[in-house]
């Protein structure tokens, strides 16, 4: 099953891989079967082998959900494990299981625990880290979400800590500094502060204008679309100082994605 062809539809995920990834034994293929997890069934399997006595608890809070999307449902999860973990002592424990765990879906708890913990913005970024980190796409995504609240509360603070992850060799590290400081993103809050002043953002982007990494292009000129939007004038006279200062494929391909609407 692990080269798989995933569905397109939730509705045609096979019944046999449907049945893995509810037990969490199977990581999902794409966003269409991360969709198709049945949360309750994925919690009550899982969380037998760390705390039986946290089930009902957590499932009672999905299923009180009145919009449950699976981004809320992530979150109301990570919500419960960070009060219950830290009302049981087993904070680092727990976090340590879950970032072990075969399932990306449950990796991906780890984000939103750790994003519910309340802790100074220095140990909520450190504490991401290994999800941002993530060999699937699932977890990383995840931890781009659960960052960017936080991130908002407190930005200059947050572009000085996300400053470092620029130049680290990991490219999904490199990329988590953008994506979780996305003026906009998709699915995700926004932040008000960089859609009327992108350039808060620089020290960031500054580093990546010719990142050899598709991956890290694709999130600088996603910023920088993002930022387009409001600030269109900014985003064309950085561009143009890009071009003529790195001159390369790199920077020329984030300067054309990133322009794009314009």
């Amino acid at each position: 099953m692990v080269g798989r062809k995933p569905a397109l539809k939730v509705a045609d995920v096979p019944a046999e891989v449907l049945h893995y990834l509810n037990l969490g034994t199977l990581e999902s293929a794409n966003l269409t079967e991360w969709l198709a997890i049945d949360p309750v069934a994925l919690v009550s399997t899982v969380f037998k082998k760390l705390r039986p006595s946290w089930i009902p608890v957590l499932t009672a809070g999905i299923q009180d959900l009145k919009k449950p999307t699976a981004m809320a449902v992530t979150r109301c999860v990570g919500a419960q494990l960070a009060a219950l973990a830290t009302k049981a002592g087993s904070v680092d424990a727990t976090l340590n299981w879950l970032l072990a765990h075969p399932s990306d879906t449950v990796r991906g708890y780890a984000a939103t625990m750790v994003a519910a913990l309340d802790l100074p913005l220095a140990d909520t970024l450190q504490g991401l880290r290994p999800v941002a980190a993530d060999a699937h796409f699932g977890p990383r995504e995840i931890a781009m979400f659960a960052a960017k609240p936080c991130i908002g509360r407190d930005l200059d603070l947050a572009v000085r800590l996300l400053r470092p992850f620029t130049a680290e060799s990991d490219e999904n590290l490199r990329r988590f500094a953008i994506e979780a400081t996305r003026p906009i993103g998709v699915w995700t809050s926004h932040l008000p502060a960089l859609k009327a002043q992108p350039g808060i953002g620089l020290p960031l982007l500054e580093p990546l204008r010719a990142d050899p990494s598709r991956y890290v292009q694709n999130a600088v000129a996603n910023w920088l679309n993002d930022a387009a939007k409001s600030q269109p004038a900014w985003v064309r006279q950085v561009c143009q100082r890009w071009l003529a200062e790195s001159p390369g494929p790199a920077t020329a391909y984030i300067v054309k994605r990133g322009m794009r609407n314009l």
